[in-house]
């Protein structure tokens, strides 16, 4: 992912990143919930466009037309322009615009919690042990976060850590029940702290915040579909 600068009429000027979509660099705008492109910001890609899941967006996006291909038949082949896109939530990806968000008081940031979070290290990068929320989030990031449940459950705990995305690789990139004898240069294999350490760490969160943590725990949540580890195609 790099960063490009670009003037936008409701924005003041700012760096945008730039995400690569199947050989097309866009500008990624969460503030606008779209991406542009960076050689014809005239074309837009909404993310209401997307399946959205929880830890990423999903998309066939026709390489010709270089927008998204509507495939209202799915007994019918793809063209050979149409390829299967991934893209790691916007909101991840630009931080920034999320911010603006917050404060044009457009989007709430819930502060769930009375004292500081631990924090761990993961391939370099800092995350916050969040267990409300049930993942890592990253300290420099607060939308980036790497689920529990992408993570390797048995003693030594560890998990597959894309350097570049901070965050892990998606199915397609990285098999992680066979991986390679050698990993490519920007993933790892990072450690997490053993189930009793984790326990430790928590203690005084869970303590001073129990009230907040069962109210969280009680409440409803919709369930996703989750496609990760099928790795499953359009």
């Amino acid at each position: 992912m790099e960063n490009s600068i670009e003037n936008n009429s409701i924005e003041k000027k700012r760096i945008l990143p730039v995400v690569n979509i199947a050989g097309t660099p866009f500008h990624a705008d969460a503030a606008l919930g779209e991406y542009r492109e960076v050689a014809n910001p005239g074309n837009k890609i909404s993310v209401h466009e997307m399946m959205s899941f929880t830890d990423h967006n999903e998309f066939l996006f026709d390489k010709q037309t270089k927008r998204i291909f509507d495939n209202n038949r799915f007994d019918v082949s793809l063209p050979e322009s149409v390829e299967s896109v991934w893209l790691r939530p916007i909101a991840a990806t630009d931080p920034q615009g999320m911010e603006i968000l917050i404060s044009e008081g457009t989007y709430k940031w819930a502060e769930l919690y009375s004292t500081p979070l631990p924090k761990i290290d993961i391939g370099g990068t800092a995350f916050y042990i969040d267990p409300i929320r049930n993942g890592f989030r990253q300290v420099d990031n607060r939308w980036n976060m790497i689920l529990f449940s992408d993570t390797n459950f048995t003693e030594p705990r560890t998990v597959y850590f894309d350097q570049n995305a901070k965050n892990v690789p998606f199915p397609h990139e990285l098999n992680i029940y066979d991986p390679p004898a050698s990993l490519p240069s920007h993933i790892v294999l990072g450690e997490l702290p053993s189930a009793e350490k984790m326990a430790q760490l928590l203690k005084d969160i869970r303590t001073v915040n129990v009230k907040t943590i069962n109210k969280e725990e009680k409440k409803p949540h919709e369930k996703q579909v989750r496609t990760r580890r099928k790795g499953r195609k359009l």
